[in-house]
């Protein structure tokens, strides 16, 4: 066998770092010096989460006092989808679903549309809209109020029975 070399590590002895614990001069190059110390930072403390939420939140009325602000890449949901037992609402910026307990989506806002779906009753105490169908449209019977054009359209599936600024009183 050839002659190996060994190599064995150096060993470094330990040396205290110069200017411990002292103050020190330093200079720039300029003629002047200057002795340097450490900025002291001052303990601020974070105010109990008590006082934060005291402030913000009125638990007695269940009222938020101030604004809060939203991230930008963000979404919400409000409770948590368990079947047969709670249902959710998702807020995002493609748009708003609520969902029940069963898992069936109650209503749907479409944040690039605008359309928005519901799957029970609609009520107002006054609805303000161009064109309102009711029925199947699209090849089945419906009736269409048209308010741009003040006709009232009904179709049996096959035609459309159009009629345009009759009064129908006594109906």
């Amino acid at each position: 066998m050839a002659d190996e070399k060994v190599f064995y590590p150096e060993e470094i002895q330990e040396q205290p770092f110069p200017f411990s614990g002292q103050n020190f001069n330093y200079s720039s190059g300029s003629q002047s010096s200057q002795i340097l110390k450490p900025e002291e930072i001052k303990d601020t403390g974070m105010p109990p989460i008590r006082d934060i939420i005291t402030k913000s939140l009125n638990t007695s009325s269940q009222k938020i006092m101030k604004e809060y602000q939203f991230t930008d890449s963000g979404a919400i949901r409000i409770g948590k989808y368990q079947n047969s037992v709670s249902g959710e609402i998702l807020i995002s910026p493609d748009g708003i679903i609520a969902k029940n307990s069963s898992g069936v989506n109650t209503f749907s806002i479409d944040g690039d549309t605008g359309n928005a779906t519901f799957s029970g009753q609609l009520t107002s105490a006054s609805i303000v809209t161009g064109t309102v169908d009711v029925g199947s449209g699209a090849g089945g019977s419906y009736v269409r109020l048209d308010g741009a054009n003040n006709r009232i359209i009904i179709n049996d599936g096959s035609r459309d029975i159009i009629l345009i600024g009759y009064q129908l009183n006594g109906f």
